[in-house]
């Protein structure tokens, strides 16, 4: 059961929280997030809690705090005991509430029960019960026990329906306030999220622990903010993330086959390895697939979530230092790429993955999958996409490889150093020979580091002279072939950048959602169309102001 409450915070003001009514728990639950938002006073203690499985973790903090009904004067004071986090999103996905028939003229205490959001607070059983009025709806039907309750923060949905037994369920609802906020904060100039003491202390240990083995790979350790990091328990959440994964999967012809093939992939490179003891303090992974159908190269690919807390309300993500920002940024690669006459573009072949984790970091990379039919536990042998500190410990170890190839081959180093975004490299000169013996040197360098790059195009037929076609963009070739360079769609004949959209499709209600998806769907980091967008932006902000729904 779940409700939206006004919580007051320490000058007197209401703020909206979410909570759940839960008819089991012995206390109360306050996020600290929330506790911080409120600046309300709190006590130091150290109380055990459990939950199911035997898990178990402590708090050390409590607060007191009043709320009230989101559409009644009815209001609570509780003690809360603060953790870092009460549970995942719920429910875990979109409830389809099309399929129920909601009476008429009811408030619900919480309106939109059915989409996927984080709890603020969890309400004990005494509190819960105390709360319950007279008053319910059966909505049940076969399959599912679903019940309307009438409670003195509103009405509330209890119980729930098998979507199994549903032949299809379409649910497209979501937050327009935090896409909206989300949307609006890539206009904004970025500061740095770490402090500079931080970065220092990441730089300092890439240095220290980086090893180049004999072959002239790689070997990084993760980054981790204390030397001791304690994880709490994270398989149990990974085990019913993965069945859930299987579950609709199942739904969808041939994915399964898809994820058979990827893993099957990462065993055949050694870039994952069967764990034989489990008894080591750990973390696993949950993944999921992402299918880029525009892809040439990689059309499956797994994401894995390292933000995925544990029991103690953490998770990997939270323990690892990011890193610095060691690259330029999107707009200073692509306007230098129009600086030259003569360019080439490319890509690292699976470039993480190319990467070395040292073995003892490696059970923090820990995944579910299937060995002979049965479900097994692996470990992930290298740079993983979807760890905090992935993108930092790639770009960083190229450019380490790049200064320990620098005496022997300095253009090459310099190349990797400036004009790589990430696994894209975008460069150029004024002289084909010149850019010859650079592309030249660029694969043999990332050569010696075990990095396979591919993918070449250019503005010039000779600039790709005596590569192998395996090597080349896998791109419609003419005058009039178009591949993406860095996101943005790229000529490479007729050597020109161009902006792609198709045509706006106008339903018959147009709502600010729609709009602010027309406007999101346009991918600019020059800003060659700045005016044509600004205009989208400015029929948004009049939107909002008429208060037009």
């Amino acid at each position: 059961m779940s409700a939206v409450v006004l919580i007051r915070d320490a000058d007197g003001a209401y703020i909206e929280a979410r909570a759940l009514l839960d008819t089991c728990a012995n206390a109360n639950f306050m996020t600290a997030d929330l506790a911080k938002r409120l600046r309300l006073p709190t006590r130091p203690c150290s109380i055990p809690i459990g939950a199911i499985n035997d898990l178990r973790t402590t708090t050390k903090h409590c607060v007191d705090a009043q709320f009230k009904a989101l559409h009644s004067d009815f209001n609570k004071r509780l003690t809360f005991l603060t953790v870092p986090n009460i549970t995942s999103v719920t429910p875990e996905e979109p409830f389809p509430r099309d399929s129920i028939r909601l009476p008429k003229n009811i408030r619900l205490a919480d309106p939109q029960f059915h989409l996927p959001r984080q709890v603020d607070i969890l309400i004990s059983s005494g509190a819960t019960l105390s709360m319950l009025s007279i008053g319910q709806v059966n909505l049940s039907r076969e399959g599912s026990e679903l019940y309307l309750q009438k409670t003195q923060l509103g009405w509330v949905i209890v119980g729930g329906i098998d979507t199994d037994k549903i032949s299809t369920v379409s649910c497209h609802l979501s937050q327009l306030e935090k896409q909206l906020v989300q949307f609006w904060s890539l206009e904004k100039c970025s500061s740095p999220v770490e402090q500079a003491d931080d970065r220092l202390e990441c730089e300092k240990w890439y240095v220290d622990t980086t090893v180049r083995l004999s072959n002239g790979r790689y070997m990084v350790r993760l980054p981790f903010r204390n030397k001791d990091p304690v994880l709490g328990d994270s398989r149990a959440q990974a085990l019913k993330r993965f069945r859930g994964l299987e579950r609709r999967c199942s739904r969808s012809s041939g994915m399964m086959e898809e994820f058979s093939r990827v893993f099957q992939e990462y065993l055949d490179l050694g870039h994952m390895s069967l764990v034989v003891d489990e008894n080591d303090s750990e973390y696993y992974l949950p993944f999921l697939i992402v299918v880029k159908i525009l892809s040439l190269t990689t059309k499956f690919r797994v994401v894995f979530d390292a933000s995925a807390k544990s029991s103690l309300g953490v998770s990997l993500n939270d323990l690892l230092y990011v890193g610095p920002t060691i690259q330029d940024k999107l707009y200073v690669h692509l306007v230098r790429f129009r600086s030259h006459r003569y360019v080439l573009t490319a890509d690292i072949e699976k470039m993480y993955r190319q990467i070395l984790i040292h073995p003892e970091d490696r059970r923090y990379q820990r995944i579910f999958w299937y060995r002979d039919g049965k479900l097994q536990v692996y470990e992930l042998n290298t740079v993983t996409f979807g760890v905090s500190s992935a993108p930092y410990l790639a770009i960083r170890t190229i450019h380490r490889l790049a200064d320990d190839e620098s005496a022997q081959y300095p253009r090459a180093a310099e190349i990797l150093k400036r004009d790589m975004y990430v696994d894209d490299l975008l460069t150029g000169s004024d002289s084909l020979d010149e850019i010859l013996k650079a592309r030249d040197e660029i694969i043999t360098v990332l050569k010696h580091g075990g990095f396979n790059i591919r993918q070449w195009a250019s503005n010039h037929n000779h600039a790709l002279d005596n590569l192998d076609e395996k090597v080349l963009s896998l791109a419609p070739d003419g005058e009039d072939a178009v591949l993406k360079t860095l996101g943005v769609s790229w000529a490479s004949k007729r050597d020109e950048l161009a902006i792609v959209v198709k045509p706006v499709e106008i339903p018959p209600n147009v709502t600010k959602r729609v709009i602010l998806s027309e406007i999101a769907k346009i991918f600019d980091p020059v800003g060659l169309v700045g005016p044509v967008g600004l205009h989208a932006k400015w029929i948004m902000q009049e939107c909002w102001k008429e208060k037009v729904s």
